[in-house]
C-alpha cells in the first residue's frame, strides 16, 4: 500500500509530541534523556534503520513501554503512561534512561503508524516488518530528524 503522506501534517504530529513532553509531569532528567536520544539514534536511523533503532530502544527500556506506539491513538496515550510513576514501573521502567528510550521508540513507532507506513499491533511484527522496508526507513529517518530539531528548541 502506498501512502501518500502531508508533510505539515507530519512535522504537526513530531511537534504535538514534543509539546506534550514539555508540558508532562516528567521529570527534567527524563525530558534530557530524551533529547539526548533524538540526537544519538538519529545516526542510526541512517546508517542502521529503524528496526534496530526500534530494537535498541526495546532492549534499554522494555518492550512492553515501546510497543505502546503502535496501539497509541495520540502521544497521550503512550506519555500519559510514562507520566505515571507506578504504570511506567510496570512496563519495566525504573531509570530516566529507560524513560528516554521508551519515548523515542514509541515515538517513531506512532509516526509512522499515523503516517500509514506501519500497521502492526506487537513489536515483534513490527520489527520484522521494517527490517526490509525502504520507505519506512526513510519515514523514519525524517522523523527522527524533525523530533532532534524540536527537542533541541524545546527541552
Amino acid at each position: 500500500m502506498v501512502v501518500l503522506r502531508d508533510r505539515i501534517n507530519i512535522e504537526q504530529a513530531t511537534l504535538k509530541i514534543i509539546e506534550k513532553i514539555c508540558s508532562s509531569k516528567l521529570n527534567d532528567n527524563i525530558k534530557k534523556s530524551f533529547r539526548a536520544r533524538t540526537r544519538d539514534l538519529i545516526s542510526d536511523l541512517y546508517s542502521s534503520g529503524v528496526a534496530y533503532v526500534i530494537s535498541l530502544c526495546a532492549a534499554r527500556s522494555s518492550a512492553d513501554a515501546v510497543e505502546l506506539g503502535l496501539t497509541a491513538l495520540n502521544p497521550e496515550n503512550f506519555i500519559g503512561i510514562f507520566e505515571d510513576e507506578n504504570m511506567a514501573k510496570k512496563y519495566g521502567l525504573n531509570e530516566d534512561e529507560d524513560y528516554g528510550y521508551a519515548i523515542y521508540g514509541s515515538s517513531i513507532l506512532y509516526l509512522l503508524k499515523l503516517m500509514g507506513i506501519i500497521n502492526f499491533r506487537k513489536l515483534s511484527d513490527a520489527i520484522m516488518g521494517l527490517s526490509e522496508d525502504i520507505l519506512a526507513n526513510r519515514m523514519a529517518f525524517e522523523t527522527g530528524v524533525w523530533l532532534k530539531r524540536f527537542a533541541e528548541a524545546y527541552l
